[in-house]
């Protein structure tokens, strides 16, 4: 995938989490036949483009260590592009809208992306942002604040369809909640995004 290409999707995602996380995955898993206003649609079907497109960037070789993993602009595997791939497929499988609701196909390649994660996870509990942070416990607190949301809608759902990436994602968050309690952080406004992801950590 191209840099430019990568970054266009990221920015879309980026943009429509805030809607898709706050106001559509809430009420869809609490009330499933809700209507929702056709922007709120729109956002869900766009999700559905950015998923076809982003899921050619998998490791799919099962070979490879890092296979379930997705690349980035640089065809680099890395932890940030498969989390962008794992808030793509779970807004697709707890949208009745998108096309992908309740696929088994996008559940087993989230489990797979998640186990993915759990692989490249250093035995503190950090991760590592490849082009300057390495045992990144800030990374790990922006990673938790983005995949918290996400855990506790798909638990709410309480589809069996969802226990393996529940499984995978319960132990990958643990970890990442031992590396947020005794790591460090790079620079005094990281003291943020650490405390918010314990937040979040403690809410889940």
């Amino acid at each position: 995938m191209k840099r430019r290409t990568f970054v266009t999707y990221t920015a879309k995602t980026i943009c429509a989490m805030p809607a898709l996380g706050a106001l559509t995955l809430q009420p869809i898993v609490g009330a499933p036949t809700v209507q929702k206003p056709g922007w709120l649609v729109s956002l869900i079907r766009l999700n559905d483009s950015n998923y076809d497109r982003y899921k050619k960037s998998k490791v799919s070789n099962r070979s490879e260590f890092a296979y379930g993993g997705y690349k980035d602009g640089n065809e680099i595997p890395n932890a940030h592009s498969t989390i962008s791939y794992i808030i793509f497929a779970s807004v697709a499988l707890l949208s009745p809208e998108s096309k992908y609701y309740k696929s088994k196909a996008v559940a087993d390649e989230l489990t797979e992306a998640l186990n993915y994660l759990i692989k490249i996870q250093h035995s503190d509990g950090t991760l590592d942002l490849l082009s300057t942070n390495f045992h990144s416990t800030p990374d790990v607190g922006f990673m938790v604040t983005w995949l918290t949301p996400f855990y506790r809608m798909l638990k709410k759902a309480k589809e069996p369809l969802h226990q393996a990436s529940l499984t995978v994602l319960e132990t990958f968050l643990l970890r990442c909640g031992e590396a947020l309690t005794h790591g460090g952080i790079h620079t005094p406004n990281h003291r943020w995004v650490v405390s918010a992801a314990l937040t979040e950590l403690n809410k889940t």
